[in-house]
């Protein structure tokens, strides 16, 4: 049987925030962040690559703000009707919601994103897959890649 996306969204979100997930990104070119704050292409790529999940763009302009131009914010996976990120899951107006409250960014579009398109931004790169993959998956006992 697979996992949920919320059973998923647990594991990524208690994983994530393990004095074991800070050692890996303390490795990884986000040392200086997070997960939520420079991590999220590291995390969103592991998780695509080891569940079999797609990656998604979040692009939204800061509010209030002085230029409305969408930009990329955040890189998430979509599973199910939601979005597994550093948080958890979350269903979509949950996450566009509570976005907006920590992030100050309104989000105005999500949308499939692959490497080639990152590779033209300043997140950092993606390492560590392996280390984040078990890492989440020791999280929680037999997890295997959710239903689509």
């Amino acid at each position: 049987m697979s996992i949920q996306p919320k059973e998923l969204g647990r594991a990524v979100r208690r994983w994530t925030h393990s004095d074991a997930s800070f050692a890996v990104i303390a490795k990884t070119e986000a040392h200086e962040g997070g997960w939520g704050d420079g991590g999220c292409w590291i995390l969103a790529a592991a998780l695509a690559s080891g569940f079999g999940l797609e990656m998604f763009g979040v692009f939204g302009h800061h509010s209030p703000g002085i230029d409305p131009t969408p930009r990329l914010h955040h890189v998430v996976v979509r599973a199910g009707n939601g979005f597994i990120d550093q948080d958890g899951y979350q269903r979509e107006a949950t996450f566009r919601r509570n976005y907006l409250a920590w992030e100050r960014v309104a989000i105005d579009y999500i949308e499939p994103v692959d490497r080639s398109r990152l590779e033209q931004t300043k997140f950092p790169r993606p390492s560590s897959q392996a280390a984040i993959i078990e890492g989440v998956r020791s999280t929680a006992k037999g997890l295997k890649p959710p239903a689509r």
